[in-house]
């Protein structure tokens, strides 16, 4: 059954209810993903999904591996990865510049065996998933994707400044859930010196403070360009 999907819950979320109904009115066709081979669904997919582009997060006791390790870990997946900027970066000048970035990022970040894997595995595949139960760290692995993308994304414009400036996107269904993840991102880029976020702009109603020098309201109020676009 090419055009089915099946998606299996451990407990229901309402959000989810909308994104199934939409699934619902589609076939395996109308997704931009390659007739599924980037979920890994499709007929062309060679690997299965627990190996490429999916990450299952867990309470895990064990042990990461070293920090002087983590410089062959991210080698390995930029050289396996299949992201285009990754691929026009390793094959410029700025290749030491990344692995050196990323390193100094997940070396700040501490993160735990699963969330450290999921942040390699999402380097090597232009569509990734990372799934687990409540308490898991799934937000923290975002975040640490996230500013992964910033790095990307600057080396990348530097690399090829062709691209003009690409936007990263980031979305949820609940204010206070994307409010939390902007400010752990803000965090982070005020901690090393690697990430800027000084460009983001917080659509929507934000409920945090910190975020209202973000907001829609204050960059249309303050940016010249946002006024009159």
């Amino acid at each position: 059954y090419d055009d089915v999907a099946v998606i299996d819950f451990f407990t229901l979320a309402g959000e989810s209810v909308v994104v199934i109904s939409a699934l619902h009115e589609l076939s395996l066709s109308c997704f931009p993903f390659e007739d599924g081979a980037l979920l890994n669904i499709g007929r062309k997919t060679s690997a299965p999904v627990a190996e490429k582009g999916y990450s299952m997060l867990s309470h895990s006791d064990e042990i990461s591996p070293r920090i002087d390790d983590y410089r062959d870990l991210l080698e390995s997946a930029i050289e396996r990865s299949e992201f285009e900027p990754i691929i026009e970066i390793r094959s410029g000048e700025l290749k030491d510049v990344l692995i050196f970035r990323l390193k100094k990022l997940i070396t700040a970040l501490t993160l735990d065996l699963c969330q450290l894997k999921s942040f390699l595995n999402s380097l090597e595949s232009r569509v990734h998933l990372t799934h687990g139960p409540p308490g898991t760290g799934k937000s923290y692995a975002g975040v640490a994707i996230a500013a992964g993308l910033l790095i990307i994304r600057e080396l990348w414009i530097e690399t090829n400044p062709s691209i003009g400036d690409p936007p990263l996107l980031v979305m949820s269904y609940k204010n206070r859930a994307i409010d939390e993840f902007l400010v752990d991102l803000l965090e982070l880029a005020n901690s090393i010196d690697i990430i800027e976020c000084h460009c983001m702009i917080r659509i929507g109603r934000n409920e945090d403070p910190r975020l209202d020098i973000y907001s829609e309201t204050f960059a249309t109020k303050n940016d010249s360009y946002m006024r009159f676009t």
